[in-house]
């Protein structure tokens, strides 16, 4: 049995739109990972992004004593940002918790 034009239109129309909410869902994971470890990671170095650098240069410039780059990772960094990582991943992405 063969649907009319206007229903094959509607169906084809309806899987389409099927399947961009089924790939968006399926990629949305993929996207929070890329956002999250863009974020997260970034804070890890004054590099990492644009306002670490801006905040670097800005207490610099008024005299304020910053640590270089690699005192910045074995200071803060890692004693610091690891932990809390841990623990956001622990709560929420681990599914442990939440």
């Amino acid at each position: 049995m063969s649907l009319t034009p206007s229903l094959q239109t509607a169906s084809s129309s309806a899987t389409r739109w099927v399947a961009l909410v089924v790939g968006i869902f399926l990629l949305s994971g993929f996207l929070q990972a890329i956002s999250v470890a863009a974020v997260f990671f970034g804070a890890m170095s004054y590099i990492g992004n644009a306002p670490n650098f801006m905040v670097k240069a800005i207490a610099e410039a008024n005299g304020v004593e910053t640590p270089s780059f690699m005192a910045y990772i074995v200071k803060y960094s890692i004693p610091i940002l690891i932990p809390v990582y841990a623990v956001i991943y622990i709560i929420f992405y681990s599914g442990w918790v939440l």
